[in-house]
């Protein structure tokens, strides 16, 4: 999902460039929780920090760039019309090339995520750091999350097509969604998590519980074994951690990976799926029995979701 480059265009105090894996456009505008059309009318002083996951995370001081919104593509109910949104970005500083600063008179469309990733958002009170999850500031960590205003047309009708990709059956509020995409040598099913609810949903995307099972049944009508998580077998990854619970918000999209076919002509491994000639019926679902507990979270969803089948025809 994320093969070429993208070269960082926004302002950064020295001219060093940087490279960013590229994210189809579908991807964006479904995982994002708030697209406007606006102008940076200033940027000042944030007041919170962000806080990585690990315990040699640095804390880092936040600005906000202020954008008067002149129209909005799509937003969640939960978050109202807003006129104005406070985009956060690193404080002036050390800033590096992989650093996004938007600045006064920035003009474009901004495709939004509430969610802050990894690094949390927390404030000082007087000795002590703490959380601020309800603070009202949003974020754009790819330089792709910028476009140009010409660019609405394009934007408005691909949000308008994205609204109507189907799913499976809703489990508890939320909608599991595959799509078949095809390029050169092999088929590709990009799975996703829709929250269908009127309220934010927790869920648990860590790769050590193996989140996502395949229901593959082969060309010759046999139930075949999905290889997708064969790499885990060879590679040292970390525990459990807070980080791994993401929240999906009401309309929020969220994608959690992709399962891979290759064609029998193509150089595969012992890792790689192969589908031989014929037509192969897939299922995938996400299966979770996290409840976050241990890390002090509540409501997490729990249980099982199954997306739509989708078919590969191999010639």
């Amino acid at each position: 999902m994320r093969k070429l480059l993208f070269v960082v265009l926004f302002a950064v105090p020295t001219p060093v460039l940087a490279d960013w894996a590229e994210v189809p456009l579908e991807v964006l505008v479904d995982e994002a929780d708030l697209i406007v059309v606006g102008k940076v009318t200033k940027v000042q002083d944030g007041g919170f920090f962000t806080l990585g996951p690990n315990k040699s995370d640095h804390i880092v001081k936040q600005d906000v760039a202020v954008v008067e919104i002149s129209a909005i593509l799509k937003a969640s109910p939960a978050f109202g019309k807003p006129k104005v949104v406070h985009i956060g970005q690193k404080a002036m500083g050390k800033l590096t090339s992989a650093d996004i600063r938007f600045v006064p008179g920035q003009q474009g469309i901004w495709l939004l995520s509430k969610d802050p990733g990894q690094n949390k958002v927390v404030v000082m009170k007087g000795d002590m750091l703490v959380p601020d999850p309800e603070r009202n500031v949003y974020w754009a960590k790819h330089p792709s999350q910028f476009q140009k205003e010409t660019e609405q047309q394009k934007l408005t009708a691909l949000i308008e097509a994205r609204a109507k990709i189907q799913g499976g059956k809703s489990v508890n509020g939320v909608v599991a969604r595959a799509e078949l995409l095809e390029s050169p040598g092999r088929f590709q099913v990009r799975f996703s998590l829709k929250n269908v609810s009127d309220k934010p949903i927790t869920v648990c995307d860590y790769v050590g519980n193996r989140p996502l099972q395949v229901n593959w049944i082969g060309s010759d009508g046999k139930l075949l074994m999905s290889k997708h998580y064969e790499w885990l077998k060879a590679a040292r990854i970390a525990a459990l951690g807070g980080k791994d619970f993401v929240v999906i918000q009401p309309g929020g999209v969220r994608f959690m990976g992709e399962i891979k076919f290759h064609l029998p002509t193509d150089k595969a491994t012992n890792l790689d799926n192969v589908a031989q000639v014929g037509q192969h019926k897939v299922t995938v679902s996400f299966v979770n029995k996290e409840n976050g507990k241990q890390f002090g979270l509540e409501n997490v969803w729990t249980g099982t979701v199954s997306a739509n089948e989708v078919t590969i025809s191999v010639k």
